[in-house]
């Protein structure tokens, strides 16, 4: 069971309250603490938060088959109903959601599903991978070490050297594979080091210990694959100690300050990194990546990457698009960043018939043009053509009219492929267009 079972419920009604049903057939699957799958029967996603939809009457088993062409399976007395399924909203986070598990059921069922596919989403899921990455990406980050839970029994003394040796306090501790700070704490001296080691240590058996950045959180909203969209920064203030699961989920003490109160060059900073981490992690459908911007020079200091942001009312991740304009952004904004980055096959297939069009035009230029050094050169080759065409009428000789025959073919394969050739040339590069073309709307795995 994942520690972050109740966020993720509250995310889940979040999201199955703005999709628009009449446009969708919704098939709401949840998973209970015990691991249970069940297809909820009910319409009011309220009751997801406070537990009462495990009781609903039209509830039934579900699972997903790993079967490619399977889908979703319910159960209903003695039958089986199968249901196709054209994507996966996977609105799980932690342990099993968001860790790339459910990611690797779906991929082998052949569902597509919304978000980074298996690998990235177990990297992001473990911190200490993340740093690795982020270290060979050339991100700026807080020093860090990774603790073993296992050894702190035996060595619970020569860890703590260790860290203090490294580290000045305060310190921050965490499992390295949990998110909505579920197991995290600042600790401020020898004792609170100890407590916070083993109190990771009940979530995970890799614990993650950094040094204190003196700064800002600052978090960034990324959405796309090849060219992904990136949102205004946005700042957290938790009022407490740091920005806790209470602090984000519980209490009212944090505040969120959109955008960010720091410089505009520090802001593009920020989000020139955000994709230089997601794409270093391999991300693609949608990521919060945080951030601190230190307060005394401003350093930009990458924090940890959500492949699965939270969705509740509170959470940053709507937020920040709603600021940057995706609710309801400029005409010209949804033609730059969505709808011609979806034409781009019907626009590469137009473009290369026009080109062909203009390429292998010559009557304009041969009526309009009166200097023969501004002959364009499909004129040039008619002209060549026609002064080598053969008059069957003065040639006497057969083999010498089967020779200038064989001289008149050859020049018109000739005149082909000069004109031919830039084309030819220009078309392995957009090919991949017309590739993609033909797979837009076709079902994949």
């Amino acid at each position: 069971m994942s520690p972050e079972h109740e966020v993720s419920l509250r995310s889940a009604e979040s999201v199955l309250n703005h999709i628009d049903e009449s446009k969708y057939n919704l098939f709401p699957v949840g998973i209970t603490k015990e691991g249970d799958w069940i297809l909820y029967g009910g319409k009011d996603y309220s009751k997801l938060v406070t537990g009462e939809w495990r009781s609903c009457p039209e509830n039934r088993r579900a699972t997903i088959s790993p079967v490619r062409g399977q889908g979703l399976l319910s159960f209903e007395g003695d039958c089986v109903v199968r249901e196709r399924i054209d994507v996966v909203f996977p609105v799980l986070h932690g342990e099993n959601g968001e860790d790339g598990a459910m990611q690797g059921l779906l991929q082998m069922a052949g569902i597509p599903y919304v978000g980074p596919h298996i690998a990235a989403s177990a990297v992001a899921m473990d911190k200490s991978l993340t740093k690795l990455v982020a270290d060979q990406a050339g991100v700026p980050q807080a020093a860090w070490q990774l603790v073993r839970a296992g050894e702190l029994e035996n060595h619970m003394e020569n860890t703590l050297d260790l860290l203090e040796n490294r580290f000045r306090y305060p310190m921050f501790v965490k499992p390295a594979g949990t998110g909505s700070s579920v197991g995290v704490s600042k600790v401020g001296d020898r004792d609170a080091l100890r407590s916070g080691l083993r109190y990771a240590g009940k979530y995970d058996k890799k614990i993650l210990v950094e040094e204190f950045i003196n700064g800002k959180e600052i978090e960034v909203a990324v959405m796309g694959n090849d060219n992904p969209m990136v949102s205004v920064c946005g700042e957290i203030d938790s009022g407490a100690e740091f920005y806790d699961y209470d602090a984000k989920y519980l209490t009212e003490t944090s505040k969120a300050y959109i955008p960010a109160r720091i410089p505009a060059e520090v802001e593009e900073v920020v989000r020139e990194t955000a994709v230089k981490v997601y794409n270093a992690v391999g991300c693609q459908g949608l990521s919060r990546v945080d951030f601190f911007v230190t307060h005394d020079e401003n350093r930009v200091v990458f924090n940890e990457i959500n492949t699965l942001p939270g969705f509740t009312s509170i959470s940053m991740y709507p937020k920040l698009f709603e600021a940057s304009g995706m609710d309801g952004c400029s005409v010209f904004r949804q033609l730059l960043s969505i709808v011609i980055p979806l034409s781009g096959p019907i626009i590469a297939v137009i473009s290369l018939y026009c080109a062909v069009g203009i390429w292998n035009s010559y009557f304009d230029a041969f009526i309009y043009l009166s200097d023969k050094s501004r002959f364009p050169l499909q004129v040039v080759l008619r002209n060549i053509l026609i002064l080598n065409q053969l008059d069957m009428s003065a040639v006497a000789d057969l083999r010498d009219m089967a020779s200038r025959q064989g001289m008149s073919n050859l020049l018109k394969y000739a005149v082909i492929v000069v004109s031919s050739a830039p084309l030819l040339a220009l078309y392995p590069f957009v090919q991949k267009y017309f590739v993609k073309g033909i797979m837009v709307g076709s079902v994949k795995g």
